[in-house]
C-alpha cells in the first residue's frame, strides 16, 4: 500500500530512494527508517506545542513589608536646608504575576525638632499600561515625620491585569511648588 507524502512522493518512492542513497538492499529497512524518522518529527512537533514560557524571576525584596520605620540616626537639619529631602526610591519585585503585590519604598529625610512638626504633602500614585491610566490615587495629606525614615507601601495588581509592561509613578507635591516625582517600570506575567 502506498501512502502519499505531503511532498507528493509515495512512501514506496521515499523508501526506494532512501535505500539507494544509503546502499540498503532491502526495502524493509528503508521503510523502518522512514517510520522512525516520522515518529521523531511528530514527537518534536508535539513538544513545541506544549512549550510554556518560564515563570517570571522571583526576586526577594530586602524590605520588611509595608509600614514606616526609622532608618539610621536622627537626622539633623542644617540652617536653610530643604524641609524634605528624598534619599532613594525603588519598587520590588519588577516582575510579577497578576494578583501579586509589589512594594513601593521611599527613604526620606525631613527637618523638624519633634514629632509634632510633620510636613504635609500631597501624594499621588499612578499606574499606566500602554499610556492609559489604569490606577490613580491621590492622598491629600501625606505626613513626613522629622528624621530619616523608610516608608513602604504595598500595591496589588488586579487578578485580571493583562500581561505586559507597566509604568508606575509616585509624586510628592508640597503645594507651594516643590514637587518630587519618581517613575519606575514593572512587568506582569500571566
Amino acid at each position: 500500500m502506498d501512502v502519499m507524502h505531503p511532498s507528493g512522493c509515495s512512501t514506496k518512492h521515499w523508501a526506494h530512494t532512501f535505500g539507494e542513497v544509503f546502499g540498503f538492499p532491502s526495502m524493509g529497512l528503508s521503510r523502518l527508517a522512514i517510520i522512525l524518522l516520522c515518529a521523531l518529527l511528530t514527537s518534536c512537533a508535539a513538544q513545541q506545542e506544549a512549550y510554556q514560557p518560564p515563570p517570571p524571576e522571583q526576586t526577594t525584596c530586602e524590605a520588611e513589608g509595608p509600614g514606616i520605620r526609622p532608618v539610621g540616626q536622627q537626622y539633623v537639619c542644617d540652617s536653610g536646608a530643604s524641609p524634605v529631602t528624598f534619599v532613594s526610591h525603588d519598587i520590588c519585585p519588577k516582575k510579577l504575576q497578576a494578583g501579586q503585590a509589589f512594594l513601593d519604598r521611599v527613604v526620606y529625610e525631613a527637618c523638624g525638632s519633634d514629632s509634632s512638626e510633620h510636613q504635609r504633602w500631597i501624594l499621588t500614585r499612578e499606574i499606566r499600561f500602554h499610556g492609559i491610566v489604569k490606577f490613580n490615587n491621590r492622598s491629600e495629606y501625606f505626613e513626613f515625620k522629622p528624621g530619616r525614615w523608610e516608608d513602604i507601601a504595598a500595591l496589588t495588581s488586579p487578578l485580571d491585569a493583562p500581561p505586559g509592561n507597566y509604568t508606575y509613578s509616585v509624586s510628592f507635591d508640597e503645594g507651594s511648588g516643590a514637587r518630587e516625582t519618581f517613575t519606575d517600570h514593572f512587568r506582569i506575567w500571566k
